[in-house]
């Protein structure tokens, strides 16, 4: 029997996953607006499109495709998590420190463990609010 390299690649990665995942959320409805955006904004994806898109029976469409595979997807992978967290992006821009200290204890590291470098957390912390790849103004 032949196996293709990209299904031994699907087998490798399945061992290597291992049930082990730090599965990022984002609100599905900021996601859908963000995604279309994104979608629609060319090569200048700190745009924004024109309101009209946001209705129609396309965007309708639209809208029942994302919210379904959003939720497929967050499903499928909180059913097979066995050793990590999801982390909701709404609240790591909320209280970066905490969740980011949530986030290590979830795959056993704390921040005073030596493993983890309190300078990288310092600069993370330092520079989250960085807005030369961010759009002006948050999208309708």
């Amino acid at each position: 029997m032949f196996v293709s390299p990209s299904q031994m690649n699907a087998v490798r990665r399945r061992e290597e996953y291992d049930k082990r995942a730090i599965l990022l959320l984002r609100n599905p409805i900021d996601a859908l607006f963000t995604f279309a955006h994104y979608l629609m904004a060319g090569d200048d994806q700190k745009g924004t499109v024109s309101p009209t898109i946001f209705r129609g029976p396309a965007w309708n469409h639209y809208v029942d495709y994302v919210a379904y595979a959003w939720a497929d997807h967050a499903t499928r992978w909180i059913q097979n998590i066995r050793n990590g967290t999801v982390v909701f992006y709404e609240l790591l821009l909320q209280d970066t420190e905490a969740e980011l200290n949530r986030l290590l204890r979830a795959v056993n590291f704390s921040a005073i463990d030596p493993a983890v470098d309190p300078e990288r957390m310092r600069c993370t912390l330092k520079h989250k609010n960085r807005t030369d790849r961010k759009r002006s103004k948050k999208p309708t």
